[in-house]
């Protein structure tokens, strides 16, 4: 719903520099478009997992191709949104990384821990409780989220970053 609206409400304004052309009027952020097309990967995945099912019969991994595509859709949508939350960031004019102390946004830090749990939904095949794959998987997988989502973070949220509303806790 995010991306539908992120696309409607821009309209026939160009908001951002980054802003794609869609034809006619429109303008798209680019933020709302990867969120689209992530939604649009993800939901291909349910009539071709119900095909799967019914040629392959019931598995018992979360591995299996049409599974993968579900969970990486939705993944890879938060960091659409936190795409689509910079972009909103730069249009209204404040740019938190240039700030002397810079303080984060809530809910940029919220899109962050939200891309973090996204990452390790990969991980949940270990917590099922049935040996399908290697345990030197998981580790491999540990470190693959860690990297990926905590090197995001730093770059998304700048050095030295601490949440506004709770910065004595962060």
């Amino acid at each position: 719903m995010a991306r539908v609206l992120s696309i409607a409400l821009a309209g026939s304004e160009r908001l951002t520099r980054t802003a794609v052309h869609l034809g006619g009027d429109w303008w798209a952020p680019v933020g709302g478009l990867i969120m689209a097309a992530c939604g649009a990967f993800a939901l291909t995945g349910f009539p071709l997992d119900d095909m799967w099912h019914r040629l392959f019969g019931q598995d018992v991994t979360l591995w299996g191709p049409t599974h993968l595509m579900l969970i990486g859709g939705a993944s890879v949508a938060t960091l659409g949104a936190m795409v689509l939350m910079g972009e909103a960031i730069t249009t209204v004019g404040r740019n938190p990384e240039r700030e002397v102390a810079p303080r984060v946004d809530f809910r940029r830090a919220l899109l962050v821990g939200g891309f973090l749990v996204a990452l390790s939904t990969f991980q949940a095949e270990f917590d099922f409780g049935v040996p399908q794959f290697r345990a030197v998987n998981q580790p491999i997988l540990i470190m693959l989220a860690a990297g990926v989502g905590l090197v995001t973070a730093r770059l998304y949220l700048g050095a030295g970053a601490r949440c506004s509303p709770c910065s004595d806790m962060c």
